[in-house]
């Protein structure tokens, strides 16, 4: 049967490495330190805040995960190190599970990309609407004719008092304007 131990020694003669039965203890704190940093890294990654439950999430699934793998070990081995191997997979699981979930979290991340931009420039138009407003009505207030033409003479914008003046209505006026 194929045990801890058997894993162990194997390795110790392929690899002609001695080390001590902690050895999951030392490559789970591995898992643990890559986690520490991937959290620690976050913040400064592309991803939204408020998705950062979503690796969460696949964290927790990483460690369900291989606490599932854990439970054939037990059943099938004569000597199942319980403690290492459960260390080590629920540590593998949710790195594991970390990566799965950053991924997830990048992807609906530009999802939401076109949205905010879509609402930037409604936002932004809107803005540019008002000012239009109020750049018409303060033409509209000057006691003169006013006009703008572009260089082949047509018309670009003008005030009330040209169609005072011309006794032209700003509809006969229109055809004048560049469209």
């Amino acid at each position: 049967m194929l045990s801890y131990n058997n894993t162990i020694e194997a390795s110790q003669r392929i690899t002609g490495d001695a080390r001590s039965e902690t050895e999951p203890f030392g490559l789970r704190r591995e898992v643990d330190v890559n986690l520490l940093y991937g959290g620690y890294r976050l913040p400064h990654t592309d991803i939204r805040s408020e998705l950062y439950p979503t690796i969460s999430k696949w964290c927790v699934r990483g460690i369900v995960i291989g606490l599932a793998i854990m439970m054939p070990i037990i059943l099938a081995s004569e000597d199942p190190n319980i403690v290492g191997n459960t260390l080590l997979l629920t540590g593998l699981g949710s790195l594991a599970g970390f990566g799965i979930g950053t991924y997830d979290a990048r992807a609906k991340t530009r999802h939401l990309e076109p949205q905010a931009t879509v609402d930037q420039l409604e936002t932004s138009n809107e803005r540019l609407e008002r000012h239009q407003q109020y750049a018409d009505d303060i033409l509209d207030a000057i006691n003169d004719v006013f006009d703008v033409l572009y260089e082949n003479g047509a018309l670009e914008r003008w005030n009330q008092g040209l169609s005072e003046v011309s006794g032209y209505t700003d509809e006969e006026t229109h055809p004048c304007v560049r469209g």
